[in-house]
């Protein structure tokens, strides 16, 4: 007999702990009765429930790592907080936000060793973010008064590095989840690419 896990893969299970609204539900049942995510139909206390033990044990890891899970698994965007007056865009999370600013200070910097602290929070995000939203090299260059391959040799270091941190984050919480019964594989989404 095959056992019912939660999730198919840890990726959506720590889509769900990271993205989980108690609200959730409630906004989308004004639209559709389909409930979001593919957590088994996870809702109320009970999603709460599962949501928290998976932040818990992502919390467990250390400030680091689980800042790298956030920080890749999380809403970078707070759709309640309204819009950017300059592009529209809804603002980045409390969450994404204070995980750019650890890994900044304690993944980036080290890893790029001559870039300071906001530019390695700007190259911290442009790894996070999705495609449409990352900032280009040369904005990031202008900003700085640094030079355009001197932004893009630190990304690609600080890039590695934090790849490094999110295989390791991943794993650990792997081993986790997949002992635990709540994800069937390790193996689905994980990292995209940096560039």
């Amino acid at each position: 007999m095959e056992k019912d896990y939660i999730w198919e893969n840890l990726a959506d299970a720590l889509m769900f702990a990271f993205r989980f609204s108690s609200q959730q539900y409630a906004k989308v049942q004004k639209v559709d009765p389909t409930p979001l995510g593919n957590g088994l139909g996870l809702i109320g206390i009970d999603g709460a429930a599962q949501a928290g033990f998976i932040a818990y044990m992502a919390f467990e890891l250390g400030k680091v790592k689980e800042a790298a899970l956030v920080a890749r698994f999380g809403s970078p965007y707070d759709e309640d907080a309204g819009r950017c007056e300059c592009c529209g865009r809804a603002e980045l999370s409390d969450g994404f936000r204070g995980s750019c600013v650890l890994l900044a200070t304690n993944i980036a910097m080290p890893a790029a060793e001559t870039i300071h602290e906001r530019m390695a929070r700007e190259l911290v995000m442009r790894h996070f973010l999705p495609s449409t939203a990352k900032r280009t090299f040369a904005s990031i260059a202008t900003q700085f008064s640094e030079g355009e391959d001197k932004v893009k040799k630190a990304f690609y270091k600080v890039a590695n590095a934090l790849k490094t941190l999110e295989s390791q984050a991943q794993a650990n919480m792997a081993d986790v989840l997949c002992e635990s019964g709540v994800v069937k594989s390790s193996v689905g989404k994980t990292h995209k690419k940096a560039a």
